[in-house]
């Protein structure tokens, strides 16, 4: 059942990330991996379209296919208001600069009513685990965003905290059968909390999504978590 059509909704007060100009949005690092804010340049343009031309890749966006032409990518991508309204990075080795990959987070539109991230690793880069080590230097960014308090609707099933002013949530939705992302999230600290069905006219088919969830204080006790890992 699609959530919208789902009577067990609860409109709450919590928190959301205000999303900074593109100009003061942070660059981070991670063992392996750089995580910079995407450019409005030719470089990058090629390196987002490679990604979104790759058929393992884009098998499992909720697109379901690959984008037709270099100007579908930049029309997605390029082209405000979408690029202030949703923070776009490049996911790049960091010992070569290469583009690997592609993260966003944003508040609007909201599936689930949470901000929502999605992310991908270019096919030739799977199985090293960098969509792992990609989520948690991006949580760590997310965790540092300024933030306003907001009303939102919200399924019953992700909403946590006894105060007024309830956990703030951020959502992975990926397609039933995409197991590796399931586990990339289970193992940073998501939990699954909602399923249903959707009509994806590329893909000509209905497809089962979940919603996973991480709260932001569960996110903060796994930072520390993490660190003292690395301090032993």
């Amino acid at each position: 059942m699609d959530p919208a059509e789902d009577k067990q909704w609860s409109t709450i007060k919590t928190t959301f990330p205000i999303l900074p100009p593109k100009s003061k949005r942070e660059t981070t690092t991670t063992s392996r991996l750089t995580l910079r804010p995407l450019k409005n340049n030719s470089h990058d343009l090629a390196g987002l379209h490679a990604f979104r031309t790759d058929e393992k890749v884009m098998h499992w966006s909720h697109q379901g296919v690959v984008d037709a032409d270099l100007k579908e990518t930049c029309t997605q991508f390029f082209i405000p208001p979408l690029n202030s309204e949703i923070m776009v990075y490049a996911i790049c080795l960091k010992s070569t600069g290469e583009f690997i990959g592609y993260a966003s987070l944003s508040c609007h539109p909201r599936r689930l009513g949470w901000p929502e991230v999605r992310f991908g690793i270019k096919s030739d880069h799977w199985g090293q685990g960098y969509a792992t080590e990609f989520l948690e230097g991006f949580l760590d960014i997310w965790r540092r965003l300024p933030r306003e308090v907001v009303v939102t609707r919200v399924p019953v099933g992700t909403v946590y905290g006894d105060r007024e002013i309830k956990d703030e949530c951020l959502a992975g939705i990926p397609t039933y059968d995409n197991v590796a992302c399931h586990r990339v999230l289970e193992k940073s600290g998501f939990e699954k909390r909602v399923d249903w069905e959707v009509s994806n006219y590329r893909r000509e088919k209905k497809e089962r999504l979940f919603g996973w969830v991480m709260t932001k204080s569960n996110a903060q006790l796994l930072e520390e978590q993490l660190s003292a890992l690395r301090i032993t």
